[in-house]
């Protein structure tokens, strides 16, 4: 019979080898370098929005049902806008959620034409079909 700290660590051998050789394949750019190579996708939820979820019978169509960004939350997304600009990227088309305050991020970032895009929306709480 195998010992309980000898199961413990073949446990810990088999969950840990994949994890670390996961680390070493992974490779860190700046978002410089990142926005000069072709092909790049830049994705982030939204900026500062305090709370968690949404209100109980929210609708997207309507920013007062739902938790939207705070001051700090509407700073936050011109600095990000601002590091963008600073980097002189610019684009055609930022594609973002259709809750507020994505929309609102993506405004605020003023790095190109906001379009709302429903592939984007969230899953939380089965508010989106998943299909």
């Amino acid at each position: 019979m195998v010992s309980k700290h000898r199961q413990l660590c073949w446990f810990f051998v088999i969950c840990m080898v994949p994890f670390q050789f996961l680390q070493a394949q992974t490779q860190v750019i700046s978002l410089k370098d990142a926005l000069e190579t072709r092909g790049t996708v830049i994705f982030f939820r939204h900026a500062l929005a305090p709370g968690f979820g949404d209100p109980a019978k929210f609708r997207v169509d309507d920013c007062a049902t739902q938790r939207n960004l705070d001051w700090r939350g509407r700073e936050q997304s011109k600095r990000i806008g601002n590091v963008f600009k600073s980097l002189d990227f610019a684009t055609d088309i930022v594609h973002s959620s259709p809750w507020c305050r994505c929309l609102e991020t993506a405004r605020l970032m003023d790095i190109g034409r906001v379009k709302s895009f429903e592939g984007l929306g969230s899953f939380f709480e089965g508010h989106v079909d998943r299909q």
